[in-house]
């Protein structure tokens, strides 16, 4: 006979509160002084981030080679740093634009 599933449940406190995180923001501070000035940067850095990312094949392949040992390698943890994973996914997703 099996058992009575209501029967092995046990509720967590606070486990069923919904929107305690959904309303995060990204974090970043505003300034209203140099907005133009703040575009600008954030334009080119945001350019500098996309050439910085592997393009090809090879180098796929060169980063796959030299990072093997995970978290070991310090290699590793630097390009994961900047990449989109499974592990911050959800994150990334539900950040929010801050209204300043």
């Amino acid at each position: 006979m099996l058992p009575d599933i209501t029967q092995t449940f046990v509720e967590k406190p606070g486990a069923l509160k919904s929107g305690a995180r959904k309303d995060r923001e990204n974090g970043l501070q505003c300034d209203d002084d140099d907005d133009d000035d703040d575009d600008d940067v954030l334009e080119q850095r945001k350019l500098q981030f996309l050439d910085s990312l592997p393009k090809s094949i090879d180098d796929i392949c060169k980063i796959e080679v030299s990072t093997k040992g995970q978290a070991s390698n310090d290699l590793w943890k630097e390009n994961r740093s900047n990449m989109l994973t499974a592990s911050n996914f959800g994150t990334v997703c539900k950040l929010r634009k801050k209204d300043c």
